[in-house]
Parts: C-alpha cells; structure tokens; sequence
C-alpha cells in the first residue's frame, strides 16, 4: 500500500497551505472528510471532486451526491466508492474540489507524493494532515443575506407588493 501526499491551495487566500497523507486504498470520499477537518468546514455541504489535466481544466467529476446508475465515461462518479488508486496513481496529477457548491468556489489539489507505507505508518489513523499554513478560505459566500434581518419587525425588510397575476410584474 501507498501513501500519497495531496497539497491543496486556494486561489482565495496565497497563504492558505493544507499536505494531507493518505493511503492510496481509501476512498474520495476520505479525502473529502479529511478536507473538511482540515479547513474546519460543515460537513453537511454539496461537494465534488473533478479529476484535471495540467490546465487545472475540469474533466470526470467524482460526486458527493449518489447519480442514477450511468454508464459512461462521462457520467459522474461517487465518491463514497470510487477508491482514490483507481484515479490517481502519478505524481504532479492534478484535482479540484468544489467546495462551496453555490458560489462555485474551488480549491486546487496536487498529488504531490506517493511513498510505500513503512510498519510505523500503518499504526497511523488517516487521512492526517501533515503541513497547516494560512487561514482557509469562508466555506460559503453569503453576499445577498443579512443575518440580522428580523422577520417579526416590518421595519426590517420590504414586503412583495401584491399581484393578482404575473403579467401585473414589472420584469
């Protein structure tokens, strides 16, 4: 077995630095989880991998969410059963994970080194983040809300103006 070293980067903040080692047996879905502590994130959120050529240009996606049963090469893989080897077994290749679904905001992931699992490695529990610099990024972009917003308070918000019809809308 292997142990691969991922480097994540944000294009959001240049000091932001996560290295997490991983065997190379584990699913996506653990390197996810491992993101997610790393950066201190709600595990609840929307993600998604997708694999990258050098350009960091998006090609197979490797879903959090289960897809109806497709069959071909395009068709979005999940992470919970895609095994991380089956996908990358070179070093320099590259991922990106989406990690705030609805702002469509990346991460940048390089597998930045594979090394055999000593006997001292293996008692280890995974993944582990081995390298942390730099604050990560707001997991999510919530520019159009205004937390302190009181629904009780009319004074606090602009109610619709009534309609009777959709042609009565000013669009």
């Amino acid at each position: 077995m292997n142990i691969l070293t991922f480097r994540i980067l944000s294009p959001e903040n240049p000091k932001f630095i996560r290295d997490i080692d991983i065997p190379d047996e584990k699913r996506f879905y653990d390197l996810h989880m491992g993101i997610q502590a790393a950066c201190n994130y709600d595990y609840s959120q929307m993600t998604s991998f997708y694999l990258s050529n050098q350009n960091w240009e998006k090609l197979r996606e490797i879903s959090m969410m289960p897809m109806e049963e497709q069959n071909t090469e395009e068709a979005p893989l999940n992470m919970k059963y895609t095994l991380i080897k089956d996908k990358l077994q070179k070093k320099g290749q590259r991922l990106l994970y989406l990690f705030d679904f609805f702002s469509v905001r990346m991460m940048f992931i390089e597998l930045v080194n594979i090394r055999k699992m000593g006997p001292e490695e293996a008692r280890l529990n995974y993944p582990r983040v081995i390298l942390s610099e730099g604050e990560a990024p707001q997991q999510l972009m919530v520019d159009d809300f205004d937390a302190d917003i009181d629904l009780d308070d009319p004074d606090d918000y602009d109610e619709p103006e009534s309609f009777e019809n959709i042609d009565d809308l000013d669009i």
